[in-house]
């Protein structure tokens, strides 16, 4: 369940930005061209976000922290201006 949200939220995001998903809009990233700039700047979003989340699972499991909420996950995930 929260991995889907999570996933969706990188999609929306992606789809804001005109690409069909957080995958299309990462893989330009690689090789020179036009968007390579914008892609690179998804790859290292969807890595902190996925660090994030990492970072509250074992925050929770350890005890540090209760489980958020999906709105509460969301809201405290890095942005991609960040």
């Amino acid at each position: 369940m929260y991995e889907e949200a999570i996933d969706n939220h990188l999609d929306l995001k992606a789809k804001q930005y005109r690409y069909d998903s957080i995958h299309t809009a990462c893989s330009y990233a690689s090789v020179e061209n036009p968007f390579q700039a914008e892609s690179q700047m998804f790859v290292k979003w969807r890595g902190n976000v996925w660090a994030h989340c990492y970072q509250v699972m074992n925050d929770v499991k350890s005890g540090a922290r209760q489980i958020p909420s999906l709105e509460e996950l969301i809201a405290e995930l890095p942005t991609l201006e960040s």
